[in-house]
């Protein structure tokens, strides 16, 4: 700034003279002209002047006063809620990109994201776990204290293994879903726009205080607990459904329930809610917690009606874009409906076509409808962004995270997916999603769980 200011000075010091000279016509002496030699040492002597002069303003002005401290820039949107507890800023991911080398780790499966020695554990703990389960789509991503540190991905973004997979292609998510559903119900509970004592059926021709008005499958004895469940019954999985007494989850039940109700299958979550209207509760709801994908997907529908908005919309505004995150989206099941970056999904067996019953057809392409399952396992979206979201609110409670969470785990497991989200005590937190879900002859999903909990710790020699 000085230097650009003497420039001007000695360059243009005709016009700047001859401007002084004009805002001071009754100096009694005007500033000397530079045309004129004899006022050559007096010109020198007054420029000096006025740079030494300039000089002292401008680092009055703008300087750092010594000693103090400049406070960062924020790097990211805060959101402060009415509890006036902050969501902390999230840290961005910082990774300098770097080529694998050629041939890296024998070659076998390829890797993508930035190439960092440090790392090669990890990558060679998940070639070692997908080549021996025969699974060909991944990606690992590992925070410290809520910064990505790591963020790779595995094999082959499709089927017929012509293009890696890399970090930024998006995979179904299954029941990680219902975190993000918990944390978007806690928003609008805090923000007074909903209650956990709410009832979730407006029923006897009650409409206060309940919020889904859907009508009973026609002909059918209405168990009259439906009446007593509530939002908060909803979210600890006590709505009264036990999918295992029943021997039956309605969320995959499409040709079961198209029959019943007389139309033609796939059928839409708000059948499906009618349908289950009719059906007896398996236990009294608030009198223990059992697993409910129904439970969850009454909770989407809740969101809709106290928002006005869709399951998704709301997903977005209250829970990603103040994140500057827009890469979340509700899964497709038929292969021709899915997006261009969407990776694809190993194939378990064949099962009859919930949209053409006449055919048979891979299970993650259309043996269950995906479509109806939003708020309990349709979302769609990368492991970066599933860490971002844990590094932002806690599982458990889905709540905004003000420190640590403390342990918490939640899966999410379809044909053709697994995802798990960790949060860890000791906030080396992590994030996996791969195209395959548990295969039991190579044991559970807890091994890949115990194999990166063991491993994490070396995170912290990341950078």
């Amino acid at each position: 700034m000085i230097s650009l200011f003497y420039v001007v000075i000695l360059q243009k010091r005709p016009f700047m003279i001859d401007f002084i000279n004009w805002i001071s016509p009754k100096t009694k002496r005007k500033l000397p002209s530079l045309k004129n030699p004899e006022d050559v040492m007096n010109r020198k002597k007054f420029l000096s002047i006025v740079i030494i002069g300039l000089v002292f303003i401008i680092s009055a002005c703008s300087g750092t006063p010594q000693n103090s401290t400049t406070a960062p820039l924020p790097t990211s949107t805060e959101i402060a809620l009415p509890t006036e507890t902050p969501i902390p800023t999230l840290l961005p991911t910082d990774i300098p990109l770097v080529a694998f080398p050629e041939g890296y780790l024998g070659g076998e499966l390829p890797v993508g994201g930035s190439y960092n020695p440090a790392a090669e554990i990890f990558d060679q703990a998940m070639i070692d776990y997908m080549s021996a389960r025969g699974i060909d789509a991944a990606e690992l991503v590992i925070l410290k204290k809520d910064k990505i540190v790591f963020s790779h991905s595995y094999g082959w973004f499709d089927e017929d293994h012509t293009h890696p997979l890399t970090p930024d292609a998006v995979m179904r998510i299954a029941s990680v879903s219902k975190p993000i559903t918990k944390a978007v119900v806690m928003k609008l509970i805090t923000d007074k726009k909903l209650t956990g004592s709410d009832l979730v059926f407006c029923l006897d021709g009650n409409t206060t205080d309940c919020w889904l008005t859907i009508e009973p499958i026609a002909g059918a004895e209405v168990d009259p607990r439906l009446k007593d469940i509530t939002v908060k019954m909803l979210l600890e999985h006590q709505g009264g459904w036990d999918r295992e007494a029943s021997s039956f989850d309605p969320m995959f039940g499409d040709l079961k329930i198209a029959n019943t109700l007389g139309v033609n299958p796939p059928v839409d979550k708000y059948q499906i809610a009618s349908y289950m209207m009719g059906r007896k509760l398996n236990f009294t709801p608030g009198e223990k917690s059992v697993y409910s994908n129904f439970g969850y997907s009454l909770l989407g529908m809740i969101i809709e009606e106290v928002s006005g908005k869709t399951y998704l919309q709301v997903v977005h505004d209250e829970i990603f874009t103040p994140l500057g995150i827009d890469n979340v989206y509700l899964a497709q099941t038929l292969p021709e409906n899915r997006l261009t970056n969407e990776a694809h999904y190993n194939c378990p067996g064949m099962g009859t076509s919930v949209f053409n019953p006449g055919t048979t057809v891979c299970w993650p392409d259309g043996g269950w409808n995906i479509d109806h399952m939003d708020a309990h396992g349709g979302i769609l979206t990368n492991a970066e962004t599933l860490a971002k979201f844990i590094s932002t609110y806690c599982i458990g409670t889905g709540f905004p995270k003000t420190d640590s969470c403390g342990e918490w785990a939640f899966y999410g497991s379809l044909d053709g997916t697994l995802s798990m989200v960790i949060q860890r005590s000791d906030d080396l937190n992590w994030v996996v999603i791969l195209n395959q879900r548990e295969n039991q002859s190579y044991g559970s999903h807890e091994d890949i769980r115990d194999m990166i909990d063991k491993l994490v710790p070396r995170a912290n020699n990341l950078n």
